[in-house]
């Protein structure tokens, strides 16, 4: 009971009029509107974030996981939860599964309000591991047909770049590190631990290095995305002999001999060939 406030004596027992007593404290989800109070809506049953095809995903702490992402560091969007039906989130989570876009969500409501009295969890509903920059505008076209009304600025994740109703940022998607710009600048030994990496620094949403899918004129050189064993062992090879890392495969190839260079090295062994021959060291 509050220490302003206590039971108003009768006033026939001499009492003064008390102050009115405190009202709880309202419960404030970030995730959905409060309806007002009403006989149908105190009849309406709680929030619930159940779908059928649940079981698809493997439980982890308060998250759903469908698949993992493909590499160490990339993109991830986020994805904020508002309104009073899960409906249109089901039908998107149902998108992702049939592209096969690795993703997670947040199995209840209870944990999502958790998440969104931290600031820096907030708007992270849903979170989706994009292979690369084309799945991430096949992802972004699932999203606005999935969720077509456009959501205040408010919900979406705050250290992210906004984008309709989600959020995208690059960092690292398998630990807190990734690679630093001077690996994919071929300027240090990418082999040594304590050279290649940095911090995933959160509160920006990309390395300047990095380039943006959707903004061309954003600061940034090297498409990023990788598996950091793979990369690492490419970009060693090739600042050693020459191959290349493709990025379609994700390993690392013996680079082609140019075709100039093979028909020179050709005729050049053709002339050696003719010249034995007429000086009868042929063999």
């Amino acid at each position: 009971m509050s220490e302003g406030w206590r039971p108003a004596r009768p006033a026939a027992l001499g009492g003064q009029p008390q102050p009115a007593a405190p009202q709880g404290r309202a419960r404030s989800y970030a995730f959905y509107q409060p309806q007002p109070a009403s006989a149908a809506s105190a009849a309406a049953p709680p929030l619930s974030f159940a779908f059928a095809e649940a079981s698809e995903y493997r439980n982890d702490r308060i998250f759903g996981d469908f698949g993992s992402p493909k590499h160490d560091e990339g993109w991830k969007i986020h994805v904020p939860f508002a309104g009073d039906s899960f409906d249109p989130y089901g039908t998107l989570l149902s998108r992702l599964r049939e592209a096969g876009v690795p993703h997670k969500y947040v199995r209840e409501p209870e944990a999502l309000q958790k998440m969104s009295e931290n600031p820096t969890q907030k708007g992270k509903f849903l979170t989706i591991y994009p292979d690369g920059a084309d799945q991430f505008k096949q992802v972004e076209g699932m999203v606005k047909e999935s969720l077509p009304e456009q959501l205040p600025a408010q919900h979406l994740a705050p250290n992210d770049r906004p984008r309709y109703n989600m959020s995208y940022r690059y960092g690292g998607l398998t630990g807190p590190k990734i690679l630093k710009k001077e690996v994919f600048e071929g300027k240090i030994d990418p082999t040594d631990e304590k050279a290649a990496f940095q911090d995933d620094v959160r509160d920006v949403y990309k390395p300047e290095h990095i380039k943006d899918p959707f903004d061309p004129d954003a600061p940034g050189r090297f498409d990023g995305a990788c598996d950091h064993y793979d990369y690492r062992k490419a970009r060693f090879l090739e600042m050693e002999s020459g191959g290349a890392y493709n990025k379609e495969t994700l390993r690392w190839e013996k680079a082609a001999q140019p075709a100039a260079a093979a028909a020179a090295t050709s005729s050049s062994s053709s002339d050696t060939a003719k010249a034995a021959a007429a000086s009868g060291d042929a063999t």
